[in-house]
């Protein structure tokens, strides 16, 4: 499949930091990713430098044929989760670690979230070693569940930087529909806004 630049919309919003790290998650479990990038309109060396950006379109067509190369719909969510790990994000969780534990590298998502994605807008209050993260999209691009997935596992991932086991992530609401696997209980789809309970 050839995808042409003006297929995408024309903004680029969203780093190849994002892209790096798929590919990196997949190729360290064995996976031929050599399809995953052809027919983009950037070469493989551009989307694996985490310093360049590319379009959402970009972003969810990686993220869509990743899904279908493993199989697993939620796979952006184990991207998430293992990115720090995979050092695929170009120093971003070095910068994490400066703030001194989870709970202020929660209540900075906003500043950070911006190294990985220029249109989502995160509020996030605290309690204690709990956070209640909202995710939005005020620009009305397209939202896609990926993104979601990708995002839930960040947010794991975040007490691992200190040597602690991965949040619980229980999704409150969602913007986009159920994933294939069918609604989450307790879920309310279609929101006006991603809200997300994390405890760690």
């Amino acid at each position: 499949m050839v995808i042409k630049e003006n297929e995408f919309t024309l903004e680029r919003e969203v780093s190849c930091r994002v892209i790096n790290s798929v590919l990196k998650y997949l190729e360290t479990r064995g996976y031929d990713t050599a399809g995953i990038t052809e027919g983009l309109p950037y070469s493989r060396e551009y989307l694996t430098d985490p310093f360049n950006w590319v379009t959402s379109s970009v972003r969810e067509t990686v993220a869509l044929r990743a899904a279908d190369l493993v199989k697993d719909d939620a796979v952006m969510y184990k991207v998430g989760l293992m990115s720090p790990s995979l050092k695929s994000i170009s120093g971003v969780e070095q910068m994490v670690l400066l703030l001194g534990g989870p709970g202020i590298a929660y209540r900075s998502i906003q500043k950070y979230a911006g190294l990985f994605d220029r249109l989502v807008k995160y509020k996030v209050s605290l309690d204690g070693n709990k956070a209640t993260v909202n995710m939005s999209w005020p620009g009305g691009c397209p939202v896609s569940k990926t993104s979601c997935y990708y995002t839930q596992g960040m947010l794991a991932a975040i007490p691992t930087l200190w040597g602690l086991p991965p949040a619980e992530i229980r999704e409150k609401t969602c913007l986009c529909q159920p994933g294939d696997g069918g609604p989450a209980q307790g879920v309310e789809y279609d929101a006006g806004f991603c809200e997300y309970e994390v405890t760690w």
